[in-house]
């Protein structure tokens, strides 16, 4: 049972990678932060140059979308908008922003 639950798991994975952009080596902790270096726009212009206009960064464990080409970037934000319309909820807006439905932090939706 446990065999056969880990290769379910294994193939959604594999699945789900399939559809994520070109992303160079990362290490463990810190992600792709060590290729930043001092200059971060030389260090993303030089990255573009290797893996595309459309590449995963992970910056710490937070996997990151970077676009370099504004074709790139309308196409993503014509086609996945709602996607990226959502900001997570902290535990302090609930408290300070009337449960998180304030105009600033409320989520994408009718309210």
């Amino acid at each position: 049972m446990m065999l056969k639950m880990r290769k379910i798991i294994a193939a959604k994975a594999t699945s789900f990678q399939a559809f994520l952009p070109p992303s160079p080596p990362k290490l463990p902790l810190i992600g792709n932060l060590h290729q930043l270096g001092l200059s971060i726009q030389v260090a993303l212009h030089s990255l573009a140059q290797t893996s595309g206009p459309v590449r995963l960064l992970h910056f710490g464990t937070v996997p990151v979308v970077v676009t370099s080409s504004v074709e790139a970037f309308r196409e993503i934000m014509k086609t996945q908008d709602i996607i990226f319309a959502n900001k997570p909820v902290a535990k302090i807006l609930t408290k300070l922003a009337f449960n998180g439905k304030d105009i600033a932090f409320a989520a994408y939706g009718e309210h």
